[in-house]
């Protein structure tokens, strides 16, 4: 009987070796099922690696070569066969492959999509020239730049921008909003939008006024809402004037009148229950003040109408204050919905209009075919007979790529061929690629008629053995401790997470070598460094620690939640300590004194009314270049004292160079050649310029406005 093998395999547990050695096996069996299996990645790389990884792994196997030994044991107890014919099959299954490589199916997931894709256009009513856009952020550009063109006083989009701005205005942002527009649409990308995106655009389609409509209709139910909790607090008001009783007659009187006041006011949340409240929702004593002459009157009341009429408030607060937190967050979202809607329509008719297609899209399409035919439809269209289907990192797949897959896999699982998974839940926390942990995490049992056989791979071969140890400790408090805060809150053990770190425990293979250290970093007061500073200098001790003891600079990765601290981390350790940090964001163009130099220079021959632009050229030709150290009074007392003589007589002049030799005159005029290990940058920057040009104009904006995008 055929079934679904699952491994739940964490960082360095041999995911690759297991994927290859399952692809393997199949080889193994029948030499050419190859023809038949389509195993799938995330990236290019990784695809390249597991191709490579099966075809030297065939070879070795096959001339009995000692570093894949390995493989042929695990191969020999997976199928049961002698060595000599599992070397016979590898080496046969090997030479099939390289004479039939087209159909050696080991690819990322878009990639298979694509494909898919390409050959049912006919069906999703595709040119089958279209082109595939990959660059979202060029196309989202040119659609907000296009919109905001075509804005007139009698657009409707108008209104809904203005209110856009108004928000960003009222949360002190920069009323320029285009770029944020920018930032803000990419969100049509989103799974979830680009899902329901088609519904949102036809209800629109078909009611303009939507929109208008259902803000009413929230706003009258919040009204609702609130009109509810104050009619408790009237009743309470009524109950105690009935009984001719005064607030200062009830125990604890401004606690309890405060509660339905607060309800009065709007103010439900769950800080207005304390003791006092608590105490009267189940003890009518609780509500007479032991001075009180009425007390055993208000006793008798509070058994009779003032504890129900609490209860009742208690139980429906919740209620209504979910009602009410649901509409104000509705509200106050549904002009931005409205807006991304609007972005939406313009890069769909950006795209019919320039026959192109976004890669994004390609799932949702998909699903709208695959999941209304036959499976064996989509095979039929690409030409291929799939039995067995792979997928690594399958934590990364998300939502409408698994209901896609798990389609096209229970076809093949129904005709007795084996499908394998391999993915590791806890990764799929960072959501990289809209992965979704729902799916992987309760992928046990059956998936519909077929078993699912799971199988964890418990040894870390990559981590020295104290590095283990401590992940196996800490996930195991963290994890109690957690879901003990969930029992307190819920009542209720927190089942997903106890399923997806149940296996988090490993061995390692390593002897008892490596350490954690772990030490929380604040500013120091009393030796006046601020947080940053505090966290270089521990940084730097503690790399200079690990290079005493023997450990290679290469071994040493400095990991940062963001990216502003590369640049001042690379910089202090070239600056105090003398080391060089290589990282992406320290090698980028802006990060060049020498760059960063040039560009203000441009900026303020397009504008010499910019202050900001010539204040900045002043502090970086007087500190970077000249490396005079002045402070800001210093700096900006004389500004015009500040630059090179020859580059302000020669202002008007420089604007009329092509860019190219203006570029060539700034680096001269400004002495950048002062500037040590600047000669990578500059080459960098110049052969990008020569790359802007074959494409753009030579004036100064148009190149200022690229720079900045």
């Amino acid at each position: 009987m055929s079934r679904l093998l699952v491994y739940k395999a964490s960082a360095g547990s041999g995911k690759t070796f297991t994927l290859a050695v399952q692809y393997i096996k199949l080889l193994i069996e029948h030499p050419a099922a190859y023809r038949q299996i389509l195993a799938v990645t995330f990236t290019n790389k990784a695809t390249t690696e597991m191709k490579e990884r099966i075809l030297s792994q065939l070879y070795g196997i096959s001339i009995g070569d000692p570093a894949s030994a390995a493989y042929l044991q695990s191969l020999c107890q997976e199928t049961g066969e002698t060595e000599e014919r599992v070397r016979s099959r590898a080496e046969q299954a090997l030479r099939l492959l390289i004479h039939d490589y087209s159909r050696f199916r080991v690819e990322t997931i878009d990639s298979f999509f694509q494909l898919v894709m390409r050959n049912l256009a006919r069906e999703l009513e595709l040119n089958p020239n279209l082109n595939i856009e990959l660059d979202e952020t060029e196309v989202l550009h040119e659609a907000v730049e296009s919109m905001m063109e075509r804005l007139d006083a009698t657009s409707p989009v108008l209104q809904v921008v203005l209110s856009y701005i108004n928000d960003r205005i009222s949360e002190d942002k920069s009323w320029k909003v285009n770029i944020a527009l920018e930032k803000f649409g990419r969100n049509i990308f989103n799974e979830y939008f680009v899902e329901h995106g088609n519904d949102l655009r036809r209800h629109l389609k078909e009611n303009p006024r939507l929109i208008t409509e259902y803000r009413t209709m929230l706003r009258e139910l919040s009204t609702e809402a609130r009109m509810r909790m104050t009619a408790f607090a009237d009743r309470f008001d009524r109950l105690l004037q009935t009984n001719a009783l005064q607030p200062d007659e009830l125990n604890k009187k401004t606690v309890i009148s405060n509660y339905f006041a607060r309800l009065r006011n709007g103010e439900w949340e769950d800080k207005i229950v304390n003791n006092t409240i608590e105490a009267c929702l189940n003890d009518p004593t609780a509500w007479a003040a032991k001075t009180s002459k009425r007390a055993t009157e208000i006793i008798e009341l509070a058994t009779h109408s003032l504890m129900p009429l609490l209860n009742e408030a208690e139980q429906e607060r919740p209620k209504q204050l979910h009602i009410a937190n649901s509409c104000r967050l509705a509200v106050q979202h549904l002009d931005k919905l409205l807006l991304l809607s609007h972005i939406d329509e313009e890069v769909h008719r950006l795209n019919r209009e320039n026959n192109r297609f976004l890669l994004s899209e390609t799932n949702v399409l998909l699903h709208q075919l695959i999941g209304a035919d036959d499976p064996s439809f989509v095979y039929e269209k690409i030409g291929a007979q799939i039995r067995h289907i792979m997928i690594d990192e399958f934590q990364d797949t998300s939502r409408l790529q698994w209901s896609n897959f798990k389609l096209l896999l229970l076809e093949g699982l129904a005709h007795g061929a084996d499908s394998l998974i391999v993915g590791d839940v806890k990764q799929a926390i960072y959501r990289w690629r809209n992965g979704d942990w729902n799916i992987l995490n309760p992928l046990s049992g059956r998936l519909n008629t077929v078993p699912i056989e799971e199988r964890t791979l418990g040894t870390n071969r990559r981590s020295e053995a104290n590095v283990v140890f401590f992940n196996n400790v800490f996930f195991r408090k963290a994890v109690t401790y957690l879901n003990a805060l969930h029992v307190g809150e819920l009542q209720i053990p927190c089942d997903e997470l106890l399923r997806a770190y149940k296996d988090v425990e490993q061995e390692s293979v390593h002897p008892h070598d490596g350490s954690i250290q772990i030490s929380f970093v604040e500013a120091d007061k009393e030796q006046e460094l601020s947080y940053e500073e505090a966290m270089l200098e521990s940084l730097g001790n503690a790399v200079k620690e690990l290079v005493n003891v023997g450990v290679h600079r290469s071994d040493i990765a400095i990991l940062v939640r963001k990216n502003k601290y590369i640049t001042l981390i690379a910089d202090y350790f070239n600056d105090v300590l003398g080391e060089v940090i290589i990282s992406d964001e320290a090698f980028r163009l802006e990060a060049s004194p020498s760059v960063c130099t040039v560009i203000e220079a441009l900026r303020y021959l397009s504008d010499e009314t910019n202050g900001v632009a010539k204040a900045a050229l002043v502090e970086a030709y007087q500190n970077q270049v000249l490396g005079n150290g002045l402070e800001a009074n210093e700096l900006f007392s004389d500004q015009e004292s500040m630059l090179p003589p020859e580059f302000l007589s020669r202002r008007q002049e420089l604007t009329k160079l092509p860019l190219y030799e203006l570029l060539e005159e700034l680096y001269t005029l400004f002495s950048l050649e002062r500037i040590p290990k600047q000669d990578a940058y500059l080459f960098a920057f110049f052969d990008g310029v020569m790359n802007y040009l074959s494409e753009y104009p030579s004036d100064i904006t148009t190149f200022l406005d690229f720079w900045e995008s």
